[in-house]
């Protein structure tokens, strides 16, 4: 009778909304366990630091040796013996050199000129 398949229909379908739901859950619950991996696989990655922040790194870094340095100077009133000053006289160039590379800037791309044709 009519009755028996309309109730057939809605059994029907309401089966297949449960099963739609059921895979829904699968594919989440699949998809969170990827990032749950895919965030520990990160973490044991070692990304290259940005221009930036290598930059600001090396100026915090080299600060710290200028006052480990000034600190050592102001404690010691006693002559460095010649191998001191040759390591001394080392570093401060490192430290020159390495305060140069951190201010340098590439430079600029500038407008063309144009050529007397034109």
């Amino acid at each position: 009778t009519k009755q028996e398949v309309m109730n057939e229909i809605i059994t029907k379908s309401k089966f297949f909304r449960a099963e739609q739901a059921k895979v829904a859950q699968e594919q989440a619950e699949l998809a969170q366990s990827l990032d749950d991996d895919y965030r520990d696989i990160r973490k044991m990655m070692q990304f290259r630091p940005n221009k930036k922040s290598e930059n600001e790194d090396l100026e915090k870094r080299l600060a710290e040796l200028e006052k480990q340095m000034s600190n050592v100077e102001k404690s010691s009133d006693a002559p460095l013996p010649p191998s001191a000053i040759a390591v001394s006289d080392d570093f401060d160039d490192f430290l020159l050199q390495a305060k140069r590379l951190a201010e340098d800037q590439r430079a600029k791309a500038a407008d063309r000129l144009k050529t007397p044709e034109e």
